[in-house]
């Protein structure tokens, strides 16, 4: 689990950096910054956890706290100040934080609350992906069944070619259609009276649910992934991915692997 710690207090960082026993807790990295603008920067590196100090030149730790929470609703704060000010104490419930240590900063009670925010990642991000793989589920779910008897002779065809071909980036409309010996018109209008969809959009699901099953069960590479479910570029499957599942591939692998995580971790 990676932790970004910013304080712009060189001794303090340090000593914070030096004396938290950071395995034993849960953290395998730890992402430090001397500013909230250099905080700003490492937030790419996506932190499972932000221990922040308040008052830093530019960018407030609280306003590094809010952009992590927007860009990762999951995250963990904890907030370190030298002010018991009752205005950023209130800020820092709002946001949901671990908790708020006023310094000097106690080792104890540091890895306690360091502790309790591995936990609390953890529980989250399982939770988290529990109910995405609902989602995913009972999205896919609802897939026409080519073996459907309500449905056409072609349309269980082509239902059938859908699941057998979708990693064939040639598949379409037009090659369904040849197979079935109609034109693309009568095909999908066919289709559509049978099932109440479209066939472009049967096909890309198909290929979307390929994809969640690949990334979260296999370790391949995103343009492996995007090779095995018909995309052309892995470019194209993340800008595809992204529209149907609202998330990118990486971040959808990122969720399902610290769930798996959550389950096994002391």
């Amino acid at each position: 689990m990676k932790l970004l710690l910013v304080e712009d207090e060189y001794y303090t960082r340090q000593g914070i950096l030096d004396t938290t026993p950071w395995v034993s807790l849960g953290i395998s990295e730890v992402l430090c910054a001397g500013s909230g603008r250099e905080g700003q920067r490492m937030l790419a590196q996506k932190p499972d956890i932000l221990l922040t100090d308040i008052r830093l030149p530019h960018v407030s730790g609280l306003e590094l706290a809010e952009q992590l929470r927007r860009e990762d609703p999951f995250c963990q704060i904890i907030i370190m100040s030298s002010y018991s000010d009752k205005e950023y104490l209130m800020q820092a419930i709002r946001l949901s934080t671990v908790a708020y240590l006023e310094k000097p900063i106690r080792l104890p009670e540091l890895s306690a609350v360091v502790r309790k925010a591995v936990m609390r990642r953890k529980d989250s991000l399982l939770l988290a992906s529990l109910r995405e793989k609902e989602a995913v589920t009972e999205r896919f779910a609802s897939l026409p069944d080519p073996d459907d008897p309500a449905y056409s002779h072609a349309t269980r065809l082509v239902l059938t070619r859908i699941a057998e071909s979708y990693a064939d980036p040639t598949l379409s409309v037009e090659s369904l259609a040849s197979d079935v010996h109609l034109s693309t018109v009568y095909l999908g209008a066919t289709f559509k009276n049978d099932t109440g969809l479209n066939i472009r959009p049967v096909i890309n699901d198909v290929r979307m649910e390929a994809a969640c099953r690949l990334l979260r069960e296999t370790n391949l590479s995103i343009a492996d992934v995007a090779a095995r479910t018909g995309f052309s570029s892995a470019n194209y499957f993340s800008k595809q991915f992204r529209k149907h599942m609202k998330t990118s591939p990486n971040d959808y692998r990122y969720a399902q692997t610290q769930g798996r995580e959550g389950d096994d971790a002391p």
